[in-house]
């Protein structure tokens, strides 16, 4: 079978690093703006939450921004989740077709079954898709 091009840049130690990078920032952004939307929050309202800026939440979610995880927190946080980190073995983050093969989970404040809230970032709706 014929590997893709994002197998052939992930092969090489430098495209896999970006490639891992750029995912990780996508699903962290996706699953915000999915709880915004899920919350009907807007980008002014989480801006005073994080008593930040409008233009300093818009630079969060347009994924150009490096996200400290602090930041992250307390973006979660104030959309009443905690952030809950799973790794996984660097081959199972890329499927065949080049999409991303692991969930990633979020640990509800108030979770209705006590368990985890898990989103894949396949369900996860896109920021330029919501608006948010």
């Amino acid at each position: 079978m014929r590997e893709t091009e994002l197998q052939c840049f992930t092969k090489k130690t430098q495209g896999m690093r970006l490639f891992q990078q750029e995912r990780a920032i996508l699903q962290v952004t996706e699953l915000i703006c999915q709880l915004m939307q899920e919350q009907g929050v807007s980008r002014s309202q989480l801006a005073k939450r994080l008593g930040k800026t409008n233009g300093y939440v818009t630079q969060l979610l347009d994924g150009e921004t490096n996200m400290t995880l602090r930041t992250v927190s307390d973006v979660f946080l104030c959309l009443g989740h905690a952030v809950s980190v799973e790794g996984a073995p660097i081959k199972a983050s890329v499927t065949q077709r080049g999409g991303v093969a692991r969930n990633v989970s979020l640990a509800n404040a108030h979770p209705p079954d006590g368990g985890m809230l898990r989103l894949p970032v396949s369900q996860a709706k896109s920021a330029t898709k919501t608006g948010l």
